[in-house]
C-alpha cells in the first residue's frame, strides 16, 4: 500500500492538475523525502507544512530547499522525527546541507549510501539515538566542511577514512561511545570535539599539525601519555579541553605561547610537576582549571597578570606555599578554588578587593586564622574550613599553639583525655596541672566557620605538680602564694611579672624543695608594686628543674586601685594637708603660686603619704598649689588663705 501511495504521489507531481504550475523535481529526491516521512512517523511531526501535498511544490515543504529541481537542503531540527533513517536519503546526491538534530532518530546509518552525498557541506545528526558504527564511506564526502554526530549512541572506532576529508573544518563526535585511537585529520580542521567517549591511546602528536584549530575538546576519554609540547604551536587555539583523561607528566611550558587561548581545562588527569609560570602569558584566558591532578610547588606570582580570568580552579592538587598577593589584581574573577592543597601562611588581604567574586574555597589547606578573619568578614559565601591540624608545642608542663589571627578573637578550648578541661580566650599558653592526653581546639569570633584542631600530646610526668597559684595586693605589695602536691628534680622558681600579660620579666627567684610527694606551700612578696603606676599587674611562675628544663604556670593578675590626691582644708589658715598615693612620693615637690604667678612657697614631699604644708607666712588671698614629680605637673589646685 505504501509503494502504491508513493507511486500516486510521484505521478501527481509529474503530471499536476492544469491549474497548478509546479517545477518538476528529481523523482529520486521525491522518493527519498517520502521515505523519510513514512519512516519517521511524519504525521506526528511538530511541523509538516505541505509535506506530501499534491498542490505544493517540494520547495514549499517545511524544511526543504530546492535548487534547479534538486533537493539541496533539508533542515528538520527538533521536529519530533522518530524512527529509522531510510537508506534512500543517500539518493539526495545534490544536497549540500542536511540537518536532523534534536529528534528521536534511532538505528544505524551504516549504509554505504551516505557516501553518495558528494555535494554535502553541512551534515548534522546530533542529539538523537542513533547507534552502531559510522560508515567509512563518510570519508568519501570530499566537500564536507561541518560534521556533527554528537550526543548519540555510536560505537566502534572513528573511521580512519576521515583523514580523507580535505575540507573538513568542524567535527563534533562528542557524547557517544567511540573507542580506540584518534585518527589523523585534515589540517583545515578548526573545531574538534571528541569529548565524552571512550577513546584511548597516547595523546596523538599529529594534532599538533592542525594549525587552524581554534577548539580542541578531548575531555572525558581515556587518553594517556603526556601532552606534546607541539600543542603550543597551535597559536589559533581559543579552547583547549583535555580534562578527565589519564594524561601524565608535566604541563608543557609551550602552552604559554597560546596567546589567544580563552579556556584551558586540564583537570582530572594525572599531571605532575609545577604549574609553568609561562601560563601567565595567556592574557586572554577567562577559565583556567587544573584541579584534581598531582601538581606541586607554588602558584606563579605572575598569575596576577591574567586580568581577564573569570574562574581559576587549582583545587585537589599538592600545591604549597603562600597565595600570591598579586591574585588581588584579578578584578574580573568570579570564582577562585584553591581548596584541598597544602597552602599555608597568611591569606593576602588583597583578595578582599575582588569585588566580582561570588565563589571562594580555601578549605582543606594548612591555613590558620591569619588573613582568614578578613576573608570571613568580606565574603559571606567563602568556604575556609576545614584546615589541617596545627602543632601543639610542649615545654615541660606548658603547652602552646599558634593559631594566627587576632589573639583576642581566639578562644582556646583545652581537652584532657577527650573531655573539655578549660577554655581560655586571648592566651595561647596552657599550664598542665595533671598528667593525661592533651589537645586543643581553637575558635575565632571573626571566622566562625573554622575550628583549628591540634594533635594530641601525652603528659606522663610532671616535675612539679602545681595545685594552686594566686596573688593579692596587701599594703601596696603584691603577695603571691602557691602550693605544689609533687616535686621531682626541681631546682627553683623564677617569679615573672608583666604589665601587659605578654612581655614577662624575672623579678625574683625562690629555691624549691626539690623532691616531695607532700603539699608544699610557697610565698613571695613583690614590694611596693603599687609604685608601678599601672592599673593591672600580671604574674606567672617558671619552675626550673636541675636539668635546666623549665615549665610555666598559669597567669594571675592583680588590680592596682588608682589613688586620688586629696587637699584640705580649703579655705585654710595655718596648714594645708595633702594625701598622696605612694607612687607620688618619689622625686615630688609642692610649689605654691600667688595670683601674680610668683612662687610664694616651695617644699619637697617627704616620704610619707600624708603631707603637711605650713602657710602661716602667706598673706590672705587666693593661691595655686602645684604638685610636681620629676618636673611634670601631677595636679593643680586653688585654695584660699585666711587671716
Amino acid at each position: 500500500m505504501k509503494k502504491f501511495y508513493i507511486l500516486i504521489f510521484i505521478c501527481t507531481a509529474i503530471f499536476p492538475a492544469a491549474n497548478i504550475i509546479q517545477a518538476q523535481v528529481n523523482t529520486q529526491d521525491s522518493i527519498a523525502l517520502v521515505n523519510l516521512y513514512n519512516s519517521t512517523h511524519g504525521p506526528s511531526w511538530k511541523r509538516k507544512d505541505n509535506w506530501l501535498s499534491t498542490f505544493a511544490p517540494l520547495g514549499a515543504w517545511y524544511g526543504v530547499t530546492v535548487t534547479n529541481n534538486r533537493v539541496t537542503g533539508l533542515s528538520l531540527n527538533n521536529n519530533l522525527l522518530e524512527g529509522i533513517l531510510p537508506p534512500a536519503l543517500g539518493n539526495l546526491t545534490a544536497i549540500d546541507s542536511l540537518s536532523l538534530s534534536g529528534n528521536v532518530l534511532s538505528g544505524s546509518i551504516s549504509s554505504s549510501s551516505y557516501g553518495n552525498l558528494a555535494n554535502i557541506i553541512f551534515f548534522n545528526l546530533s542529539s538523537n539515538q542513533l547507534n552502531d558504527t559510522i560508515p567509512a564511506s563518510l570519508g568519501d564526502l570530499s566537500n564536507l566542511q561541518h560534521l556533527d554526530l554528537s550526543n548519540n549512541q555510536f560505537t566502534g572506532t572513528i573511521p580512519a577514512s576521515f583523514s580523507n576529508l580535505p575540507n573538513l573544518q568542524v567535527l563534533n563526535l562528542s557524547f557517544n561511545g567511540f573507542k580506540g585511537n584518534i585518527p589523523f585529520f585534515s589540517t583545515n580542521l578548526e573545531k574538534l570535539d571528541l569529548s565524552y567517549n571512550q577513546l584511548s591511546g597516547d595523546f596523538p602528536s599529529s594534532l599538533s599539525n592542525l594549525y587552524n584549530l581554534t577548539d580542541l575538546i578531548l575531555g572525558s576519554n581515556n587518553l594517556t601519555g603526556s601532552i606534546p609540547a607541539g600543542v603550543g604551536d597551535l597559536t589559533a587555539l581559543q579552547i583547549a579541553d583535555l580534562s578527565n583523561n589519564l594524561l601524565s607528566g608535566n604541563i608543557p611550558s609551550s602552552l604559554g605561547n597560546l596567546s589567544g587561548l580563552q579556556k584551558l581545562l586540564l583537570d582530572e588527569n594525572q599531571l605532575s610537576g609545577n604549574i609553568p609560570s609561562s601560563l601567565s602569558n595567556l592574557i586572554n584566558l577567562s577559565l583556567l582549571n587544573v584541579s584534581y591532578n598531582q601538581l606541586s610547588g607554588d602558584i606563579p606570582s605572575l598569575f596576577g597578570n591574567l586580568t581577564n580570568l573569570q574562574e581559576m580552579n587549582l583545587s585537589y592538587n599538592q600545591l604549597s606555599g603562600n597565595i600570591p598577593v598579586s591574585l588581588g589584581n584579578l578584578s574580573n574573577l568570579n570564582a577562585l578554588f584553591l581548596n584541598n592543597n597544602g597552602f599555608n601562611g597568611t591569606v593576602p588581604s588583597s583578595l578582599t578587593g575582588l569585588s566580582n567574586l561570588t565563589s571562594l574555597d580555601l578549605g582543606n589547606n594548612q591555613f590558620v586564622f591569619s588573613g582568614i578573619e578578613d576573608i570571613a568578614q568580606t565574603f559571606s559565601f567563602a568556604i575556609y574550613a576545614p584546615q589541617a591540624n596545627i602543632t601543639l608545642h610542649k615545654n615541660g608542663n606548658t603547652l602552646s599553639v599558634s593559631a594566627g589571627g587576632t589573639l583576642s578573637n581566639d578562644s582556646f578550648h583545652w581537652y584532657r583525655n577527650g573531655s573539655l578541661d578549660t577554655t581560655i580566650t586571648g592566651d595561647s599558653i596552657f599550664t598542665v596541672t595533671d598528667i593525661g592526653q592533651y589537645s586543643v581546639a581553637v575558635t575565632n569570633s571573626a571566622a566562625t566557620q573554622l575550628t583549628l584542631y591540634s594533635n594530641t600530646v601525652d603528659i606522663t610526668v610532671l616535675p612539679v605538680r602545681l595545685i594552686s597559684f594566686n596573688g593579692s595586693l596587701i599594703n601596696g605589695n603584691g603577695v603571691l602564694n602557691w602550693r605544689t602536691a609533687q616535686e621531682m628534680n626541681s631546682s627553683h622558681f623564677n617569679i615573672l611579672r608583666s604589665v601587659d600579660a605578654v612581655n614577662f620579666s624575672k623579678i625574683g627567684e625562690l629555691k624549691s624543695i626539690g623532691y616531695s610527694n607532700n603539699i608544699v606551700s610557697y610565698n613571695y612578696t613583690d614590694a611596693s608594686v603599687i609604685k608601678l603606676n599601672t592599673p593591672k599587674v600580671f604574674y606567672r611562675l617558671e619552675e626550673v628543674d636541675n636539668d635546666g628544663r623549665a615549665q610555666l604556670s598559669n597567669v594571675v593578675s592583680l588590680d592596682i586601685p588608682r589613688q586620688r590626691i586629696a587637699i584640705y582644708p580649703n579655705p585654710a589658715s595655718n596648714f594645708i594637708y595633702l594625701d598622696l598615693p605612694l607612687e607620688y612620693l618619689h622625686n615630688a615637690s609642692v610649689v605654691v603660686f600667688n595670683m601674680n604667678g610668683k612662687i610664694a612657697l616651695q617644699q619637697n614631699v617627704a616620704n610619707n603619704s600624708h603631707q603637711q604644708i605650713n602657710i602661716t607666712k602667706l598673706s590672705q588671698g587666693i593661691y595655686k598649689l602645684v604638685i610636681l614629680q620629676d618636673g611634670k605637673k601631677l595636679m593643680v589646685q586653688s585654695f584660699v588663705a585666711e587671716r
